[in-house]
């Protein structure tokens, strides 16, 4: 009887132990969106892309390229 009571109270110490534990905090919830530049085909993340008349370019230089192609 008194290995049951033992066993109980290491087991209830071990429980209480995990979960006072830190839990694992998630992976990077910021995630974003990849854009495929119009000119070279590239993707890039939406907060480096240039947009210019509802297209998407990854650069100044793709920009300026794909804008003369098109006009």
């Amino acid at each position: 009887m008194r290995a049951l009571i033992v066993l109980i109270v290491i087991g209830w110490v071990v429980w209480v132990l995990f979960k006072r534990a830190k839990p694992k905090s998630p992976p990077n919830s910021s995630v974003e969106n990849l854009l495929e530049c119009v000119h070279c085909k590239t993707y890039i993340s939406s907060k480096e892309a240039i947009l210019s008349q509802g297209r998407v370019f990854c650069s100044q230089h793709c920009l300026e390229k794909g804008q003369s192609c098109s006009s």
